[in-house]
């Protein structure tokens, strides 16, 4: 059985090895939302939708990629459903902080007129569902405090972080594979991590 010192050392080098895994699956995951906005900017808002569900999409593949490899290569085909979900959490967190910085880049360096064509859309949008122009002009106004490069890149990190964490909790439960004696996994997560 191993000492409090070997057993603190186990832990500490799992944390380091999610963590190191779920910054390269993160990465990866991160590249595939950069793609898939640069293709969203090139098409222009009118697949804005269908682009979207392709960024939660890529995603959700990243994240279900990332926490069974992990599962299979750092921890022999074992995982429970907490460390499942934290390692797919890991991996949305970091492909959110990757299509941020990649984002503010893109929108302060290379095509900042995505951000009028994405209050034209916006606009458009409004006028469609039938407000009235003083409704709009209203959203309108508050809509600008938010269209800039850095509330664009806070923002996507707050937003694929969430869904990631949703898609993770559903993930996790068809990833995770315990060992037949392991007892109540989760709260064993819990003391682990603590």
């Amino acid at each position: 059985m191993p000492t409090d010192k070997g057993l603190h050392r186990i832990m500490s080098e799992t944390k380091l090895s999610i963590s190191r895994s779920a910054m390269n699956y993160g990465g990866m995951t991160g590249i595939m939302l950069f793609l898939v906005f640069i293709l969203s900017s090139i098409l222009g808002t009118k697949f804005s939708g269908l682009m979207q569900v392709m960024g939660y999409a890529a995603l959700g593949l990243g994240i279900f990629i990332g926490s069974k490899n992990y599962r299979d290569k750092e921890l022999n085909g074992v995982i429970s459903y907490g460390t499942a979900f934290y390692s797919g959490f890991l991996i949305s967190f970091f492909a959110s902080v990757i299509i941020a910085f990649t984002i503010f880049l893109y929108i302060k360096f290379v095509d900042s007129s995505i951000i009028e064509k994405i209050m034209e859309q916006t606009e458009q949008n409004m006028l469609d569902s039938g407000r009235s122009d003083e409704e709009i002009e209203k959203a309108m106004e508050a809509s600008q405090y938010f269209m800039n490069p850095t509330s664009m890149a806070f923002f996507s990190i707050l937003g694929y972080t969430f869904v990631g964490t949703i898609i993770s909790l559903v993930t996790a439960a068809f990833i995770k594979k315990e060992h037949p004696n392991s007892g109540d996994s989760f709260n064993s997560f819990i003391q682990q991590n603590q």
